[in-house]
C-alpha cells in the first residue's frame, strides 16, 4: 500500500517531532542526573503536576483536539526552564 504525499508528510513530521521531544527529554534527564538531590526534589514536585496522568486516567486527546494538544506539547517543549519546579507549574491540557 502506497501512502499519499499528505500521509508521507504527516508521518515525516510526526517522526521529526518525536525525535525533537526525545532529544529534549534526554538532555533534561542529563541535567537532572548531575545533582541527585535536586533530581529527587524535582521528581517529588513533578508527581504533583497536572501533567502527570493518574492511574486509570485517560490522557489521550479526543480526535477533534489533536492539533490543540500537539500545540500544547510544543508550548511545553519551548519553555526555557528557570528551575526544577517550572514544569510542575504548567496547567493540564
Amino acid at each position: 500500500m502506497r501512502h499519499t504525499r499528505a500521509q508521507v508528510n504527516l508521518i515525516e513530521n510526526m517522526a521529526k517531532e518525536r525525535l525533537r521531544y526525545e532529544t529534549i527529554c534526554a538532555e533534561q534527564a542529563e541535567v537532572l542526573r548531575s545533582d541527585p538531590s535536586k533530581f529527587e526534589a524535582a521528581m517529588v514536585q513533578i508527581q504533583k503536576s497536572p501533567l502527570i496522568a493518574r492511574r486509570g486516567q485517560l490522557w489521550e486527546p479526543k480526535e477533534d483536539d489533536v492539533d490543540e494538544y500537539l500545540a500544547f506539547c510544543d508550548d511545553i517543549c519551548l519553555l526555557v526552564p528557570r528551575n526544577f519546579n517550572e514544569l510542575s507549574l504548567c496547567k493540564a491540557f
